[in-house]
């Protein structure tokens, strides 16, 4: 039987000339290979070191976080193993400045009376897989957007709030939680709608646009 196997091209282009380059074609251990495997999206530590990528073994598999090191001296390191198999690997995750840690959100679908919600948690982890992955905020909300600061000490993300009984039941919050996990989120900004273009971390600050409360000034 054809054993499967998604392999990532990487070109490294040198940067004395853009003439020259040297690829790399990494294997993405799938076991057991089945139909469907795919890889969903990468990213490439700041130093260079390793590539992050997220990948399924099989169509009906879960989204997984591996981490495998470029110059091929050791295999893949699955990131996501110790998080309960009701949580969903989201899409969007972040390498930190120093390259040492992944920061990822998950999604738990969580069913009630009138339907269900996705219940989202932040999460951090060494990039090579020397530790089990921490809970950093069990977030709750719908989580907009999350980044991580210059520095590397600190997680600021966007929650979408909707509570009905206000003028305008929707709102945006923005917390922030250090990233070692010492301590809980702090609420950033509340009570106001955040516009799209959502926020940008300027060394110790946040800077962020919100626009008023709907009937704010009337």
């Amino acid at each position: 039987m054809a054993r499967w196997i998604p392999w990532l091209s990487i070109f490294l282009l040198l940067p004395s000339t853009f003439a020259q380059s040297r690829k790399l074609s990494l294997p993405f251990p799938i076991e057991p290979a089945q139909p469907g495997g795919s890889v969903s999206t990468f990213e490439v530590a700041p130093d260079d070191s390793r590539i992050v990528y997220l990948a399924r073994e099989a169509a009906d598999a879960r989204l997984e976080l591996y981490s495998r090191p470029v110059d091929e001296s050791q295999a893949s390191t699955r990131l996501t193993g110790s998080i309960p198999m009701t949580e969903r690997i989201d899409h969007d995750f972040q390498i930190s400045p120093d390259s040492k840690r992944v920061y990822f959100l998950t999604l738990e679908t969580i069913y009630g009376e009138y339907g269900s919600v996705d219940h989202a948690r932040l999460y951090g982890a060494p990039i090579d897989g020397a530790s089990v992955a921490k809970r950093l905020a069990d977030i709750g909300g719908y989580a907009q957007d999350f980044s991580v600061s210059p520095d590397g000490t600190w997680l600021v993300y966007s929650v979408l709030i909707f509570d009905e009984s206000g003028a305008d039941p929707y709102r945006t919050e923005l917390f922030s939680v250090p990233t070692d996990g010492h301590r809980e989120p702090i609420l950033l900004s509340s009570a106001t709608r955040s516009s799209n273009d959502g926020f940008r971390i300027a060394d110790d600050r946040v800077v962020f646009v919100a626009t008023p409360p709907a009937g704010a000034g009337e």
